[in-house]
């Protein structure tokens, strides 16, 4: 593993809020296999549909918000024939999800693990490239805080 890629890989178990042992503990229970199997499952399912370089800048752009075709297209330089594409494998695999209003199209992300992902590499990796913060997407709402009285 490289460098880089050892740091992606501890912010993300870091993001999921994954405990490691600490050393002194001397008893560690054995991990259910088949929870984990299904786990490292999903999670390939998910690195996969990422690993392709105009799937993962479509993600990184929705990450941000809700966008139409026409201003993906604009925004990112990507075809419209290769636009539609990724974005219906994008939308077969449950990460965003559409919205019709009048002749517009808009995509969203709506997944909360695609998203946690998506901030990872954004915080690692994107934030020269997209130097506004990413606002919190419909996949996971911010919560209201009330102020104590």
């Amino acid at each position: 593993m490289t460098l880089l890629t050892n740091n992606i890989f501890v912010n993300i178990i870091t993001f999921m809020n994954v405990k490691t042992p600490s050393p002194s503990m001397q008893c560690v229970p054995k991990p259910d296999l088949a929870v984990l199997q299904e786990s490292a499952e999903k999670a390939c399912a998910l690195l996969k549909v990422l690993a392709n370089v105009d799937r993962l800048v479509l993600m990184c752009r929705l990450a941000q918000g809700e966008f139409c075709v026409g201003e993906l297209e604009e925004d990112l330089g990507i075809r419209q024939p290769t636009l539609s594409q990724q974005l219906t494998v994008l939308r077969a695999e449950g990460l965003v999800d559409t919205r019709r209003q009048g002749k517009n199209i808009y995509y969203r992300l709506i997944s909360e693990d695609a998203e946690a992902v998506m901030q990872v590499l954004h915080g690692r990796l994107c934030g020269a490239a997209m130097p506004t913060s990413m606002p919190a997407s419909p996949a996971s709402p911010q919560r209201k805080v009330r102020n104590k009285p």
